[in-house]
């Protein structure tokens, strides 16, 4: 009975994270703009975890994320970088704290979205982004999927999407907070809640009145 529920959650995890994806931007095709100074941000990640890392230079949002992704691809364990930016001409990123998770999951500490929450709120310009990898699992050997976002991922997006003043700097045009995901040696945002638990919620609604 045990295995039955195993299985059973995990395929309901698949398919709301494959649904939920039709609706998220494209998976990030990198340029060779991007690869240019990326290097900037793996050594960045090398400094001492859960601490403010200064990058040696200013890198765009294509260098930012192809950097993520090249340090955390072939890690058997969950990274969370969190990254500081300013959009001027595009997205400029300037500073990055990462966290450590393990092999099924990383957390943002509450530390640290208090950090988020300033940080975005600084300026109209100001951004930061949340970059976190999946390792190769059992998924993978099965179908080669890209990032595929799991419910938890999408709950913690949806705790922040719904949070009064970023939301309402976002609805002005203004710099916001950017979910990305690294998986299978892609990286893809994701932008939206679980579609199928939104509708369930919905349906759910409809029936008691």
């Amino acid at each position: 009975m045990a295995l039955n529920e195993f299985i059973r959650d995990f395929a309901l995890d698949v398919v709301e994270g494959l649904v939920s994806r039709e609706f998220d931007p494209p998976v990030r095709r990198f340029s060779a703009a991007d690869r240019k100074h990326s290097g900037i941000v793996g050594t960045a990640i090398k400094g001492l975890p859960d601490t403010l890392q200064q990058l040696k230079r200013q890198v765009s949002l294509g260098q930012f994320l192809y950097g993520c992704n090249q340090a955390t691809k072939n890690l058997p364990i969950e990274y969370l970088i969190v990254g500081f930016g300013h959009r001027t001409r595009g997205l400029q990123m300037k500073a990055l704290k990462y966290f450590v998770g393990t092999e099924s999951s990383v957390s943002i500490p509450q530390s640290v979205e208090q950090e988020i929450q300033q940080q975005v709120l600084s300026d109209h310009k100001a951004e930061v982004v949340i970059y976190h990898n999946h390792p190769r699992g059992v998924t993978h050997a099965l179908f080669n999927h890209g990032p595929l976002a799991s419910p938890a991922d999408r709950t913690v997006w949806q705790s922040y999407f719904l949070k009064p003043l970023l939301l309402l700097k976002r609805v002005l045009g203004g710099g916001r907070l950017h979910f990305y995901l690294g998986e299978n040696g892609r990286v893809r945002e994701f932008d939206g809640p679980n579609m199928i638990a939104l509708a369930r919620l919905l349906f759910e609604k409809e029936q008691k009145s």
